[in-house]
This record gives structure tokens, sequence and C-alpha cells, in this order.
């Protein structure tokens, strides 16, 4: 409950921070969706706050008002920061959170909880979500991402699958 109550915070936090596209051409967020390429390039940010870092993006297509991918890694004493490394929703130490809203009221989740949620219900997940970070100082994080997202988290619910998840995001 604490992990959750955080990482809503970090991700309001984000939502409304900075609400013009990033500046930056190379700055980016971007994943294949199901097999439809995709951008989240809007609203692009990213926030390190202690052992916490939350980045997110929304997509600029007006076809999808509300459409945008959070994530979170939340630190915990046995796993302080981030560094370069691959931070899979089945290890243990950390949290790995991450949030595809499709629409305003349809979300879709992939990390830790839901891993920990298809353990409990034995629920085979395909493609556990897996966040590597290849790039990170104090000016930006860089990496990559994919796995199955659930709506609302449940493993026993519709499935979308992230692949060639790509990002670039500036700290704020």
């Amino acid at each position: 409950m604490k992990k959750t109550t955080l990482l809503a915070i970090l991700l309001a936090g984000l939502s409304f921070c900075c609400k013009k596209s990033n500046s930056s051409a190379s700055y980016h967020l971007t994943a294949t969706i199901d097999g439809q390429a995709r951008a989240f390039n809007t609203n692009l940010t990213a926030t390190w706050a202690g052992s916490n870092i939350a980045f997110s993006g929304a997509s600029s297509a007006t076809s999808s008002p509300g459409e945008e991918l959070l994530f979170a890694l939340i630190g915990s004493p046995q796993q302080p920061s981030f560094p370069v490394g691959s931070y899979p929703d089945t290890a243990s130490g950390f949290d790995v959170q991450a949030t595809y809203r499709q629409t305003l009221t349809s979300q879709y989740e992939a990390g830790t909880p839901t891993a920990g949620t298809a353990l409990v219900t034995g629920k085979t997940i395909t493609n556990h979500f897996t966040l590597i970070i290849t790039a990170i100082d104090t000016v930006s994080i860089k990496g990559t991402f994919s796995g199955d997202y659930f709506l609302d988290g449940s493993p026993a619910n519709a499935k979308k699958t992230i692949t060639n998840g790509d990002f670039y995001a500036k700290f704020r």
C-alpha cells in the first residue's frame, strides 16, 4: 500500500509538470503496443527523488486522448539507487512499476505488483516486464523496456504486449 501510494504521488507529480512538448528532439519515449508503433513524447519528463525514479510521456495523437506511459522504480534499503542495469519484475529488493493508460478510464499495468499477483493466483505471464537502464546521470535517464501489461494490473484480465520500448528522458 505504501509503495502504491508513493507511485501515485510520483506519477501525479509527473502529470502536472511541464505542460508542453519536450523541445529536445533527442528526448523520447516510444514503444510498440500489440504490433503498433507509438510515440509518447508529449509532456515527457522524469523525476529522481531519493531512491525513487519516475518518468512518463503522453501521446500527441488526437485519436487517443489521455493515452500515456508511466514508469516508476521504487528503491529500498537493499536497492537504494538504480545504476545502469536490468530491472525485471521478478527480482527482489526494489519495485518496478509500469502503466499504459490507453484512455482516461482504461489502464494496463505491469511490474512487480502484477508479477506478485500472478504468482499468488497461479496465472502465467508470458513476457515478464523488464526495464533496462542503459545510461543515467544527474541530467537524464536512458534505456529500454518490454513486457505484458494487464488491464487493471490483474493477469486474469485482457493483455497488451509492449515491445521495442525505448526512452531517453530529462530529469526535472
